[in-house]
């Protein structure tokens, strides 16, 4: 599944979150910035990826994809 991440511009939290959605927003998470997320960002403040469900149901962020029009 290709998904939206993107990063908070201005929060006042100690761990900001980022929010992970889908195009039609069936899946639709918040996860805490992360250095991994940081530096898959290379300082965008959003960028599209493929999302792969791991055990647990656990969101795992594969590679970068071309930007989507949503």
């Amino acid at each position: 599944m290709i998904v939206k991440l993107q990063l908070p511009l201005v929060t006042t939290e100690p761990v900001p979150l980022a929010l992970i959605y889908n195009e039609d927003r069936s899946y639709q998470v918040q996860v805490p910035v992360t250095a991994e997320i940081k530096r898959k960002m290379k300082g965008d403040v959003k960028a599209f990826f493929e999302l792969h469900i791991g055990p647990g149901y656990e969101a795992i962020l594969g590679k970068r994809v071309a930007c989507r029009e949503w």
